[in-house]
């Protein structure tokens, strides 16, 4: 199970060489709204997204990514991007990092209710490049133009990992599905559409299995504060979170990305021995 916040890709400066309707602007790239989304009108778009100019990358809050998404995308099966990475813009002219075809779609498979579909990438070694370019080929889309709704690029946090922190997620019932806008309005669940778009109580705990000595302590304690209680403080501009339950399953993805605001954070607690604990849910949003 993966956190992250999109602080790092928030404060970059995004380019593109490819042609963007005038009322559907870049920018739309870094807002939380995912209805409001940016469109390329050529058949194969480019991203450049600069993250060395960002005060949070000089800053060495961050030191390196590791997750990269296009969320709520109108890609269809057949359209594939490619990632690139390198320490300058000129340097993309021979990147340090280089992964061509890859699919746009989670899954082929993928259950048609979808009107807007989430591209990952998840590396599990993090990279330092701060300079990254996507090429999306959308040449066989019918549409003739490819709407992003969000761009996130950052330092996924892996719950999932030994001596961290055992993950409860639990769904709730039905009749209390709701989605929401960015300005926090509730609208009616459309069934199918909106799968996966929800409230989340999602709980991270120490591992009560860690011996007590004190350097295991203290190791809980920097696990801790260097991961979710990061992802509390410095989650981006807009606030939001993006939850990946499996970054390794492409076939159920779009039940298991969740994204939307990081709300009624409790205080985290000291509750034993090297066991720390917060409650917190994330408020589906599309």
């Amino acid at each position: 199970m993966l956190i992250l916040e999109p602080g790092l890709s928030d404060s970059a400066i995004i380019t593109t060489t490819s042609l963007v309707a005038g009322s559907m602007p870049l920018s739309y790239l870094q807002t939380s709204q995912p209805t409001d989304r940016t469109r390329f009108t050529d058949a194969s778009s480019t991203i450049v997204i600069t993250l060395d100019a960002t005060a949070v990358f000089a800053a060495n809050l961050y030191t390196s990514w590791n997750y990269i998404a296009w969320l709520f995308n109108s890609t269809i099966s057949t359209d594939t991007w490619k990632l690139e990475a390198a320490s300058t813009i000129a340097g993309l002219s021979s990147p340090t990092l280089s992964m061509a075809g890859l699919s746009a779609w989670p899954a082929p498979s993928l259950k048609p209710y979808y009107s807007r579909v989430h591209s990952r990438l998840y590396l599990p070694i993090a990279r330092t490049e701060p300079v990254l370019r996507l090429t999306i080929d959308a040449t066989t889309n019918p549409a003739g133009y490819l709407d992003i709704g969000r761009v996130y690029v950052g330092l996924a946090i892996d719950l999932k990992t030994p001596e961290r922190y055992p993950i409860s997620v639990p769904l709730p019932s039905e009749l209390e599905r709701v989605v929401r806008s960015e300005g926090g309005q509730d609208y009616p669940r459309v069934a199918g559409l909106d799968e996966g778009l929800q409230d989340y109580p999602v709980i991270f705990a120490g591992n009560p299995r860690l011996p007590t000595n004190a350097a295991r302590q203290a190791k809980a304690a920097a696990d801790f504060y260097s991961s979710i209680v990061r992802i509390i403080r410095l989650r981006g501009s807009s606030r939001d979170v993006l939850i990946d339950l499996e970054p390794t399953d492409a076939t159920w993805a779009m039940e298991k990305i969740i994204y939307g605001r990081l709300v009624g954070v409790n205080q985290p607690q000291l509750i034993g021995p090297g066991v720390y604990q917060v409650v917190v849910s994330v408020k589906g949003m599309r």
